[in-house]
């Protein structure tokens, strides 16, 4: 699931970041998508896969 929700937000702030020209808000969306990046890297590190569908 973690990893899951790194995903997600690393494509909404991405897309954010594209859209946004204010340069306080674009640098908050960058310390916010290196957050989400080193979380990803951290659960990919871990060995963090996502649970199979559970029916």
């Amino acid at each position: 699931m973690e990893r899951f929700v790194a995903e997600c937000n690393i494509s909404r702030f991405e897309q954010m970041l594209r859209e946004s020209s204010d340069p306080a808000e674009r640098h908050l969306l960058e310390e916010l998508l290196a957050e989400e990046r080193a979380k990803l890297n951290r659960a990919d590190t871990a060995g963090i896969t996502e649970p199979a569908a559970i029916f």
